[in-house]
């Protein structure tokens, strides 16, 4: 449009060659031949700038116009481990990327930082130049196997017997968990312990299943003689 007007207010003068005209004007002709021609020159130019821009783009192997194929996601292996914590620090292995002319792609996902006891599901997502996404899972397992530690004060007791049944003050029993912390365990001890050894038996269940046993010994002996009384 720009064009059509400006060829339309120089068309009247341009009827007349430079040659032509008289020796006054001869210099406004010959500028005003210029300009058309500087223009149309300068017009020329940037149209072959524009196609070689163009020709360079398409010509690029990295680059394909219209692409709608998602990239290629590596499939991670899955991940089992045996919990160390609360939560536990995984290593999930490398995850790549490539579009589809082979360039490679930025890979991201939404793995927490820490992973709790069960079965977490990890998402990978790659997203190319194109705007084409790709997306992939990883399954992270973390499973409790471990039992709980149980920590017995005292092992072994040893006592006097002052009584046929004899009360026994069994001391402090503890114990944790790697995952659930501290538990409370639990025992098959009786209200009260007859002369001889008896085995108290210690139990300790995490939330997981898993059980851990520890024994006691408590020992009623009977050292003291019998009193005599003599006769009056």
């Amino acid at each position: 449009m720009f064009r059509v007007l400006f060829i339309s207010i120089l068309l009247p003068f341009l009827m007349v060659s430079p040659a032509l005209a008289d020796e006054g004007d001869k210099g406004f002709f010959s500028h005003a031949w210029q300009s058309v021609q500087s223009y149309f020159s300068y017009d020329e130019q940037q149209d072959k700038d524009s196609q070689s821009k163009g020709d360079d783009i398409s010509s690029d192997s990295r680059y394909e116009t219209g692409n709608t194929t998602p990239p290629t996601l590596t499939l991670p292996n899955p991940v089992n481990i045996e919990a160390t914590g609360v939560l536990s620090t995984i290593t999930l292995g490398t995850v790549t990327a490539t579009d589809s002319l082979g360039n490679s792609v930025t890979v991201t996902n939404n793995a927490p930082v820490t992973f709790p006891v069960g079965t977490t599901i990890v998402t990978y997502t790659a997203t190319d130049i194109y705007g084409n996404v790709a997306t992939t899972t990883q399954t992270v397992t973390v499973t409790d196997t471990t039992p709980p530690t149980i920590n017995i004060q005292q092992p072994a007791i040893t006592i006097e017997a002052t009584t046929p049944q004899m009360s026994v003050n069994l001391g402090t029993v503890t114990a944790t968990d790697i995952v659930d912390g501290a538990i409370t365990p639990t025992n098959n001890a009786p209200v009260t312990f007859p002369l001889g050894v008896t085995s108290v038996t210690w139990t300790a269940t995490d939330a997981a299943g898993n059980a851990a046993t520890a024994v006691q010994q408590v020992t009623v002996q009977d050292t003291t003689p019998p009193m005599l009384t003599p006769p009056a």
